[in-house]
């Protein structure tokens, strides 16, 4: 019996194929038809429907607009402001203190 699977080991180690279940061939698939694309054509495609591309030209837009507001801290800065108070005569409290004016004040 030793020598049987001698014969088997041996004849498996020659030829390994033989042991394999053979599986019959595939029928030939119809290949895709041909498309030709100039480059010009590829770019234009590949510019609609990327979306790392127009993610770039997104992220292209906020910087361009980062670097104009960094620009803008540069120009020199004008501010005016105005005001007017009017206090009439009386008392007020606050904080537990009362404050008296005997006449009214204008303030600018």
């Amino acid at each position: 019996m030793n020598t049987h699977w001698r014969r088997w080991l041996a004849l498996w180690l020659i030829f390994p194929s033989l042991s394999v279940a053979q599986t019959p061939p595939l029928p030939m698939e119809r290949s895709a038809p041909r498309v030709t694309l100039t480059l010009t054509e590829a770019i234009e495609q590949a510019r609609r429907q990327s979306p790392a591309y127009r993610s770039t030209l997104n992220d292209a837009g906020v910087a361009d607009w980062s670097v104009r507001s960094a620009y803008g801290s540069f120009v020199p800065n004008l501010s005016v402001s105005t005001g007017m108070g009017y206090t009439g005569s009386g008392s007020s409290t606050f904080g537990g203190a009362t404050f008296n004016q005997s006449s009214p004040a204008l303030s600018s």
